[in-house]
């Protein structure tokens, strides 16, 4: 058995890249090349110094520069050594992260891949371009339903529009706080035919851990014009030994709180970046419109979303009616789950060799500077490259994705 799983290790550390997705709730590995991520596990690492579980996102921790060092060696180390059994020495890794990723993040997640597994290359994909990878369109409209907040970001020709990024604060985050609200104020629990309590009677701690399953099982998307209330559903609470009577009316409508028209909602955030979209780019990126993330795994999100937005373009009131042009949405339906759209977009880049060399930042270099370039930064020192781009080469976001095969958009 170790023969074998030492000659699986040498010959996977030779082809390829590792891609490796770090969400707030969730992470996502596996190998370039491959379809879906290999695993998908908590983003939390246990800290030998202190024995503290943390997660690796959380925001205190991103303001304690050592601390989230120590965390975010701990986090890679068991992802090469507990699950893709790798020896990480002079591999190549594909790091998946937000368009505004803070600079202490990046830097903490390549040092610990640089000084304490001593891999040769790291390349940080901004997680919405990839996501054109993997519909091989060069074009769309990159709406990110994460765990915190919805972020939108418009790609035009293998360009991100930066100045149009949008992000408001409705995600699976408020999806899952709003469900667990309603449940400990109409559901009841039961554990004997005569036996029925409140469910507010319930420990905190019980509906905090089932919330997601419960979700993902039970509840939907209604469409706008769908007021009907569907049946009431048992749940079953082992760890309480007993069950939830989950309302029909909870199923159904708790996911309005993400489209909700008196504050800033998603359907708003998106016309808002296609305003901010120079004139001739708004009708292909609308053609083009992927919704991608975990919160947008209900069903029917997508046909409730095309309703909302044509409502609020029809709508006579809102500005977007006057100054967007738009006659209709096209919606992709990408490969595999939606909410590993940007893992298999890093998959696909992985396996551009040439590519990946000239994004790259080596081992070397991060030695001889100590940090990673932000673009972000006024000062013209701080966005220099740390690798050299030969005069002459194509960049491989804008040109190589159109070799992927093109994939129809559903209406």
């Amino acid at each position: 058995m170790t023969s074998i799983s030492s000659h699986r290790s040498a010959l996977l550390s030779d082809k390829g890249c590792v891609v490796i997705d770090i969400g707030n709730v969730y992470t996502k590995v596996g190998m370039s090349g491959e379809p879906a991520p290999r695993f998908i596990i908590p983003s939390r690492t246990r800290l030998k110094s202190s024995g503290e579980t943390v997660n690796v996102m959380e925001t205190e921790l991103l303001q304690n520069a050592p601390k989230l060092n120590k965390a975010m060696s701990s986090f890679l180390k068991d992802i090469y050594l507990n699950y893709l059994l790798l020896n990480s020495k002079d591999s190549r890794v594909i790091i998946v992260e937000s368009l505004i990723s803070p600079m202490t993040l990046r830097n903490s997640i390549a040092f610990a891949l640089f000084q304490h597994l001593n891999v040769s290359h790291v390349v940080f994909m901004p997680s919405h371009l990839l996501c054109t990878f993997a519909i091989g369109k060069l074009s769309a409209l990159v709406v990110d339903i994460g765990y915190k907040e919805t972020e939108v970001l418009p790609i035009y020709e293998g360009i991100p529009i930066v100045n149009a990024w949008q992000a408001v604060p409705f995600a699976a985050e408020e999806l899952q706080r709003t469900v667990r609200n309603l449940i400990l104020e109409k559901c009841e629990v039961t554990g004997d035919p005569d036996d029925v309590k409140p469910a507010s009677m319930l420990r905190d701690e019980v509906i905090s851990v089932e919330i997601e399953d419960i979700i993902v099982r039970t509840c939907f998307v209604r469409s706008q014009d769908n007021d009907a209330t569907p049946l009431d559903v048992q749940y079953p609470l082992y760890s309480a030994n007993s069950s939830l009577l989950l309302n029909g009316y909870i199923r159904s409508h708790s996911a309005d709180v993400m489209f909700d028209p008196e504050d800033a909602s998603i359907q708003s955030a998106i016309l808002e970046a296609v305003l901010k979209c120079p004139r001739d780019c708004r009708k292909k990126i609308c053609e083009n419109l992927l919704v991608v993330g975990g919160g947008a795994m209900l069903p029917g999100f997508n046909y409730r979303l095309k309703q909302e937005l044509c409502s609020l373009l029809e709508d006579k009131d809102q500005k977007y009616h006057s100054k967007l042009n738009i006659s209709s949405f096209k919606f992709h339906t990408p490969p595999g789950q939606i909410n590993c759209t940007q893992w298999l977009g890093g998959s696909i880049f992985g396996m551009l060799e040439t590519a990946v060399l000239e994004r790259a930042v080596t081992r070397e270099k991060f030695a001889e500077c100590g940090r990673l370039p932000d673009w972000l930064s006024p000062d013209p020192a701080l966005r220099e490259e740390l690798h050299v781009v030969k005069r002459g080469a194509s960049t491989p976001v804008m040109t190589r994705s159109s070799s992927a095969s093109k994939s129809k958009p559903s209406t």
